[in-house]
């Protein structure tokens, strides 16, 4: 057994002359019951704090009237728009396709917000758990290993349909 120092026993696992993990056997079986509860406590614990910590910026999306259905937003880092870090901030085009310079604010944990230019706010939709009714949302669809982030406005309808034909809409934007 390996010493910490004056009366101290280091929880290190020590072969026996069997080849068996004898002292930390020992010392787990001594806990009885608590061992399990204590490492899946610490388990919770690490989880949670995870899944909690949020720290990107808003994004905020301005859009023209006169846009609906897909949107893309493409990563460009040649001839994209620059991107506000710290509070990015994107004015769609009427054909909804934005080239940016990165998609760095969208692989983070972020939270949407949508207006159409006027000042009128959008509210977003859930392809799965908003109403099926005609109410115009802006959807977030998920994004493609070719650099683009898909959302649509439209009703959920449609914007089960557009996420259906992602792979061909993908292809499609260049």
């Amino acid at each position: 057994m390996r010493s910490c120092g004056p009366g101290h026993r280091a929880p290190v696992a020590v072969h026996d002359s069997r080849g068996r993990f004898a002292e930390s056997f020992r010392r787990i079986t001594r806990m009885g019951n608590q061992a399990p509860f204590i490492l899946s406590l610490g388990a919770s614990a690490a989880l949670l704090a995870s899944c909690v910590e949020r720290t990107g910026p808003g994004i905020d999306f301005f859009i023209p009237p006169a846009v609906h259905g897909l949107i893309v937003i493409v990563e460009d880092k040649q001839h994209g728009d620059d991107v506000d870090l710290g509070a990015p901030v994107f004015f769609i085009p009427t054909n909804g396709v934005l080239r940016v310079k990165t998609l760095a604010p969208f692989q983070r944990w972020h939270v949407l917000t949508a207006r159409y230019i006027p000042g009128g706010e959008i509210s977003r939709g859930d392809l799965h758990d908003s109403p099926n009714d005609d109410v115009v949302r802006l959807f977030g669809l998920g994004s493609s290993s070719s650099r683009k982030d898909f959302y649509f406005l439209g009703t959920r309808k449609q914007a089960g349909e557009a996420h259906g034909n992602l792979y061909k809409i993908d292809r499609e934007i260049r």
